[in-house]
């Protein structure tokens, strides 16, 4: 499955990451994410995948 993804330039600390916001329409619901690319692992959680890093 292929999400596209909406990457924004808002960035937050999370348990000691710089993340960045991410958004995609899934389904007709908008869900958002933020990732970091200080963890090599492009994956998250259950069906969320695609961003260039890891989703915490």
């Amino acid at each position: 499955m292929f999400f596209n993804w909406e990457i924004h330039s808002t960035k937050k600390e999370i348990l000691g990451y710089t993340c960045q916001k991410a958004k995609v329409n899934y389904r007709s619901r908008y869900y958002t994410a933020y990732f970091t690319t200080s963890i090599a692992f492009e994956t998250g959680p259950w069906k969320f995948y695609g961003l260039p890093g890891c989703i915490l």
